[in-house]
């Protein structure tokens, strides 16, 4: 999904939301909550980039529709290459041109 974001920019993503991601309001966001055996997902965002923070390890970023008062101005940073990651790699949507 790096080289999609990279060559063909923002992605559309399903993950799943937990109780503790309403609240959610800076840093890297891990839940083992996520972790309930299921994969199912229950909310769309907006892929729009990654990183690597020293102490919160790589993640997603995400731009979720809630407003720019949720998160990071609206944003969140979610973990990456985790079993943590609230399923974001299981569904990822994205446009194809054909000519």
């Amino acid at each position: 999904m790096r080289l999609v974001l990279a060559l063909l920019g923002p992605v559309s993503v399903n993950m799943k939301v937990t109780d503790n991601f309403l609240f959610y309001k800076s840093g890297v966001f891990y839940d083992f909550a996520c972790l309930d055996g299921g994969r199912y997902t229950n909310h769309a965002v907006l892929l729009v980039g990654y990183g690597r923070d020293v102490l919160g390890g790589p993640f997603w970023i995400i731009q979720n529709s809630w407003g720019v008062h949720w998160g990071e101005n609206g944003f969140a940073r979610i973990a990456r290459d985790t079993i943590v990651n609230c399923e974001i790699p299981a569904a990822a949507y994205y446009p194809v041109v054909l000519t």
